[in-house]
């Protein structure tokens, strides 16, 4: 067959330009783009506290990878999480029972392992937390202590004023003696109507490991005024 003739005027197209490889490629020694930072998650912590001062170099590989991953605002310094805290990192499971570990729980504050910030480094994204949860709450947090009425009268391994944030942080209510029917800490004297209750056992209804829930007072009868009620030890030294 014969060719096809071509319209009169008409020029063949031209294939398109193929870009240089110099284009395409870097030029030697010029500055590599920085990788984006990680998108947000919903997994991400809006405030990290830490309870990892035994191991110096585990806080400070923590720390960094935080701040690479985006954590929300600086770590909370503080000896104790204040609400404003969304996890707790300590250094694995079976946690030291630290201040920060009675105040994380009397809160809710989830309790994760470094491992968490780690592996989420490696990820390039905050990971859930299901798989690093480092002490399981109780079954319900922030309110541990709630219909309990408690007098603190002096502290024991936490100060007076320590043990009385952790009372309220768990849902407890904090009573003069002429209230009644309360739980009284920090002292083997307890008037009608209350009952002693050691520190140790306060601490075991915050973390939920207490082998039974703590038990209801009657009003037996009417505990004495304030001016009748023993003077209180002095606080022991925080810790």
């Amino acid at each position: 067959k014969p060719a096809p003739k071509r319209k009169s005027g008409g020029a063949p197209s031209a294939p398109p330009a193929k870009k240089p490889k110099s284009a395409e490629r870097p030029a030697k020694g010029a500055a590599k783009k920085s990788p984006a930072p990680p998108a947000a998650s919903r997994a991400a912590p809006t405030r990290l506290a830490t309870s990892l001062s035994s191991d110096i170099e585990l806080l400070e590989t923590v720390y960094a990878a935080a701040q690479q991953l985006g954590a929300g605002r600086p770590p909370c310094e503080r000896e104790v999480p204040g609400n404003d805290v969304s996890h707790l990192v300590v250094a694995g499971e079976a946690p030291k029972r630290t201040l920060k570990l009675l105040f994380a729980v009397a809160r809710g504050i989830p309790v994760v392992s470094a491992e968490w910030v780690l592996r989420s480094l490696e990820a390039h994204r905050w990971l859930p937390t299901s798989r690093f949860t480092a002490f399981s709450p109780p079954p319900r947090p922030g309110a541990q202590l709630a219909g309990h009425k408690f007098i603190v009268v002096a502290g024991g391994k936490i100060s007076a004023e320590r043990t009385k944030e952790l009372v309220l942080a768990a849902g407890g209510e904090l009573v003069r003696y002429s209230a009644g029917c309360a739980h009284v800490l920090g002292s083997t004297y307890a008037p009608d109507g209350c009952a002693p209750l050691s520190e140790e056992d306060l601490f075991t209804h915050v973390l939920g490991t207490a082998k039974a829930p703590l038990r209801k007072l009657s009003n037996a009868a009417a505990p004495p005024r304030e001016s009748e009620a023993p003077a209180a030890d002095s606080e022991s030294e925080e810790y």
